[in-house]
């Protein structure tokens, strides 16, 4: 059933509205996937604080128009993949998902930039924030502990000599 022209708007102003409050955006191409996959998907999706919308080019189109951005017309059948919470976290289910399905990624804005699928990937392939910052917190915590244990060594061996003089002096 062809939209009205009213429903296309509301489409258009939905669209821009999720591309306004988006931190990041994939575009994949779902050519395939059957839709017990597709729903897990956005099940999936929805957990990591993402959401996606499938939508006509056209209308994806003037939406980006709207909101200042390019929009590529891409083959197949288009699915925009949102990410509102963490820029990173959405890609990386979404790169998850094309190892596992028919799903394809073909592009992407990140930073407020457009992306080919190949850096997308890249992206997808890097630690998340927490990741990171455990690391950080292990290379911060690794001296110190190196530190209090050679500390603790040196007054160690101080009580234990002064045992044994104690000792010696007690026979």
């Amino acid at each position: 059933m062809a939209l009205t022209r009213e429903q296309k708007e509301e489409v258009v102003q939905e669209l821009e509205d999720k591309i306004n409050r988006q931190k990041s955006m994939t575009f994949v191409n779902f050519k395939g996937l059957g839709v017990r996959k597709f729903t897990d998907l956005r099940k999936e999706l929805k957990e990591k604080g993402a959401e996606v919308k499938v939508t006509k080019k056209t209308l994806a189109d003037i939406a980006f128009e709207k909101a200042g951005l390019d929009f590529k017309d891409y083959e197949g059948q288009l699915a925009l993949v949102f990410g509102y919470e963490d820029k990173v976290r959405s890609i990386k289910a979404v790169h998850n998902l094309e190892e596992e399905t028919e799903l394809e990624i073909v592009g992407g804005y990140f930073n407020e930039s457009f992306i080919e699928p190949n850096e997308v990937r890249k992206i997808a392939q890097l630690p998340s924030r927490d990741e990171l910052l455990g690391k950080l917190t292990q290379s911060i915590s690794s001296p110190l502990s190196g530190l209090v244990n050679s500390l603790q060594g040196n007054i160690k061996g101080l009580v234990y000599t002064l045992k044994a003089i104690q000792a010696e002096k007690s026979n």
